[in-house]
């Protein structure tokens, strides 16, 4: 650990430095990092996985039950053996790894909080496991809290092993040039003067900064862009569809059009899938990981999200009356160093009430929505999801955000373009009224952009009630 240590604080130094540094030596330590995470991520595990995986994918709902039991079985054995929490919580409720019987024998342990593991996150940590074999990882804290993980190089190999096969059913590979939208920051955010990107040379990548992102700096944007064609593109989705609508309204394509876009970190909106794609002219396609490493689903061309069997169990447990709709607890395979068994994404599923025409068998979902404190509840007790669609078919809307502030008070945040009129207030108002009811005040503010999270990201819905009135009946 003191050689992990040392690299970390060197790490540290870089990222205090670098926005200092001018472009070129931005570009040097931009690809010093590409090169670091290439190999931890492209390691000897992540070609023999792939190559798996590609065959696994169309395996029968039977073949892949009898997986997830084999897997489930070693993985409660590693956790029973070497992992302090699951001992004591085993031999505390009479539970054996070797009694497991079948998939649903999984309901006999109690769901993992993340309060748990941040109270107590070194008895997660399994003892068998070498110490250059691992990885240390974080969750994004979107809600305010990160969560300081262990992980292991295999892991992070078969994980991105999965992230990858998505990526082929769009015909792209890993050695293609790219361009990259998300919340880093890749320049000094009082930088007034292009550029506002860096290069990663050995991952071909070009990384832009979603700060700098405004009809000022466009010109620079597109010009950098037109420089050569990008295979594809990745991106938060509010990044993106941001960028995409400065693109529209002042009717610029470009010179090149990538086989896709590949979104993640986010919840995908129909509006914002939309406008990327006329943008770009290319599909958009959604992946939804974790930094937990527990789960995964991949869109398909069709639209739909597979549950990737291969990675862990995802239970979807009720949150309201629609059977269709649940919270996501899972049980990861890979991350041998610190298993989460039932552990609550608290995030929420739409599932598909029929099979994909793609042929993959196993969950599939129409939507994931991300976290149920990003839902609104209105004074009668529902629990609303999709309240961003409001902003969908209005005009003059670029970005939109829902807050809840108190349990009968909305605030709704908008960034309004020259299209905005009051025609479309009255249309927003009928709009959410016909959704929240009328027992609910509704308060518009206007503003020139949505705030983001510390990690770059925008919720398009920010609940500010408590966990009990989240989770009361009332």
């Amino acid at each position: 650990m003191k050689g992990r240590g040392v690299m970390n604080f060197i790490r540290s130094f870089c990222s205090a430095v670098y926005p200092y540094l001018p472009p070129v030596l931005k570009d040097l330590a931009c690809s010093y990092e590409g090169y670091r995470l290439h190999r931890l991520r492209f390691g000897r595990q992540y070609g023999p996985t792939l190559d798996w995986l590609k065959k696994t994918q169309w395996w029968s709902a039977e073949q892949q039950r009898s997986y997830q039991l084999e897997m489930l079985r070693e993985t409660l054995e590693i956790a029973e053996t070497n992992v302090p929490y699951y001992r004591e919580l085993f031999r505390n409720i009479g539970f054996c790894s070797k009694d497991l019987k079948s998939l649903d024998d999984l309901e006999n342990l109690p769901v993992l909080k993340k309060s748990d593991i941040k109270n107590n996150p070194k008895a997660f940590v399994s003892v068998g496991e070498q110490a250059s074999e691992l990885v240390e990882n974080h969750t994004s804290g979107t809600t305010g809290t990160r969560l300081d993980l262990v992980t292991t190089r295999t892991c992070v190999q078969k994980y991105f092993a999965v992230a990858w096969r998505q990526r082929g059913w769009f015909d792209v590979d890993n050695g293609m040039a790219h361009a990259t939208f998300n919340g880093r920051t890749i320049v000094p955010l009082e930088q007034k003067h292009p550029p506002f990107w860096c290069h990663n040379k050995p991952g071909k990548q070009t990384l832009f900064s979603f700060y700098h992102i405004k009809p000022s700096n466009l010109k620079a944007y597109v010009e950098e862009l037109s420089r050569f064609p990008r295979q594809y593109i990745t991106g938060y989705p509010s990044i993106l569809h941001l960028f995409s609508n400065l693109l529209l309204e002042n009717r610029i394509e470009l010179p090149w059009r990538p086989k896709a876009i590949f979104t993640s970190s986010e919840t995908l909106l129909e509006n914002q899938r939309s406008a990327i794609a006329r943008a770009f002219r290319a599909p958009v396609a959604d992946y939804y990981g974790m930094g937990e490493q527990g789960i995964s689903a991949s869109q398909c061309p069709f639209g739909n999200y597979h549950f990737d069997f291969e990675v862990g169990i995802a239970e979807i447990l009720p949150i309201a009356e629609d059977p269709l709709v649940g919270k996501i607890v899972c049980t990861g395979f890979f991350n041998t160093a610190m298993p989460l068994i039932r552990y609550d994404t608290q995030d929420i599923v739409h599932l598909s009430e029929s099979d994909c025409p793609c042929g993959r068998k196993g969950l599939v979902a129409k939507g994931i929505d991300g976290r149920i404190d990003s839902y609104i509840k209105t004074p009668e007790g529902y629990l609303l999801g999709r309240l961003p669609g409001v902003f969908t078919r209005l005009d003059g809307v670029q970005e939109g955000q829902v807050v809840q502030t108190a349990i009968d008070n909305l605030l709704v945040r908008i960034v309004k373009t020259s299209a905005f009129s009051d025609e479309t207030l009255k249309q927003l108002y009928k709009a959410l009224r016909e959704r929240v009811g009328n027992s609910m005040k509704i308060q518009v503010e206007y503003l020139d952009q949505i705030p983001r999270e510390n990690n770059g990201k925008m919720r398009t819905v920010v609940s500010l009630l408590s966990k009990e009135q989240l989770y009361s009946d009332e």
